[in-house]
């Protein structure tokens, strides 16, 4: 806000909020969820303190299905923020987002653990590669972990799988408890983050979805258009916060 024409200018922040609203409108977010807190990290104003620059202000107040909240400052409306709800009693899925080999240690896979619990002594599989291995040890920002939660992002060393045989997009499960396999075909549930005017075809959009979505950029060659709320089958999936339906096989 120091950076205005003039500063702390209450114009230019209502013309950033329009702004902010409507492009969270169009991605599928309720603006009246989200604070918008004019601050100055350089100056440090409404950081942690009310700002006397901007009497203007007079807080801010966020309307969301678990209830209503208000404050004033950056610190509160970060304060406000609700934890998600982590599904650690689901079945572990861990996505993987590179495989590392380290001296030393042997074969690291790293990804974030979407689903279950991850524990050293673990028997775990990977598909579809079909492989199985025990967890030696895990480590999240360098530290050993004992047990690792949904949400972590996760680095695990395993014994016997070469780096070679395991790649990127590849999921890895716990191997006596609902471990993931490979599909010959599955339905995927899309959304266009931003403003592209795309004709569904056999093997380009469903490869972008499969891409963007970060669980698998390999191996999705061809695909069809399955459905799409309320325009129908085969049109073309343009705009922003528009969802599809697409088969990837």
């Amino acid at each position: 806000m120091d950076l205005t024409e003039p500063p702390y200018s209450q114009r230019r922040f209502e013309e950033v909020v329009r702004g902010v609203s409507l492009y969270l409108r169009r991605i599928g977010y309720s603006p009246a969820a989200v604070p918008c807190v004019p601050v100055s990290g350089w100056a440090g104003e409404n950081v942690t303190l009310p700002s006397p620059k901007m009497p203007w202000f007079k807080g801010w107040k966020v309307k969301r299905k678990e209830g209503f909240g208000k404050g004033q400052t950056l610190l509160e409306a970060l304060d406000s923020l609700l934890p998600p709800v982590r599904p650690s009693n689901k079945p572990l899925r861990v996505p993987l987002q590179d495989v590392y080999k380290i001296g030393g240690i042997g074969t690291v896979p790293v990804g974030k653990i979407e689903t279950g619990i991850l524990k050293p002594g673990m028997n775990i599989s990977f598909a579809p590669a079909n492989l199985s291995a025990e967890v030696r040890t895990i480590e999240m920002h360098h530290e050993p972990l004992q047990v690792a939660f949904p949400g972590y992002n996760v680095g695990f060393n395993i014994k016997n799988i070469a780096v070679k045989n395991l790649r990127r997009g590849h999921v890895a499960g716990n191997s006596r408890s609902d471990p993931p396999v490979a599909a010959a075909h599955f339905t995927a549930q899309v959304q266009s983050l931003a403003s592209m005017r795309l004709t569904w075809f056999i093997g380009c959009w469903p490869f972008m979805c499969a891409q963007q979505g970060g669980h698998s950029s390999r191996g999705v060659t061809s695909g069809s258009t399955t459905g799409r709320f309320g325009i129908g089958v085969g049109r073309s999936l343009g705009g922003v916060s528009q969802t599809g339906l697409c088969r990837i096989q």
